[in-house]
């Protein structure tokens, strides 16, 4: 005895009953993504850039339910790049946060002896 059943026909039933279903799905895939980045072995600032682009237009779509959720995901990548960036300038420049330098062995060699 074979049962033939429609994937695609039982999620739209599933979302149908349970709205919340497409969002579960939404997040679902998103996370299902960071196992993929890790196999492939994607550098993480690449995998963020590429998730700014793929969410950026979701943003130009004009009637899309992602429009506002994607807006703040990309706001909220380009602060997370901003601040690294600054943090890194300022480490290197101004040994603020951390002396960038002496921690990856870079520093000075008269001072790294005392």
């Amino acid at each position: 005895m074979t049962i033939r059943v429609n994937v695609l026909e039982v999620l739209r039933t599933a979302i149908k009953a349970v709205p919340s279903v497409k969002y579960a799905l939404g997040v679902s895939g998103v996370i299902s993504i960071i196992p993929i980045i890790a196999l492939l072995k994607v550098d993480l600032l690449t995998a963020g850039f590429g998730f700014i682009v793929i969410f950026s237009k979701f943003i130009e779509a004009e009637n899309s339910l992602f429009r506002w959720p994607s807006k703040v995901m990309v706001e909220s990548f380009l602060l997370i790049l901003v601040t690294y960036s600054v943090f890194i300038f300022t480490s290197t420049f101004f040994n603020w946060p951390l002396p960038l330098r002496e921690n990856i062995g870079i520093g000075n060699k008269s001072t790294q002896g005392m």
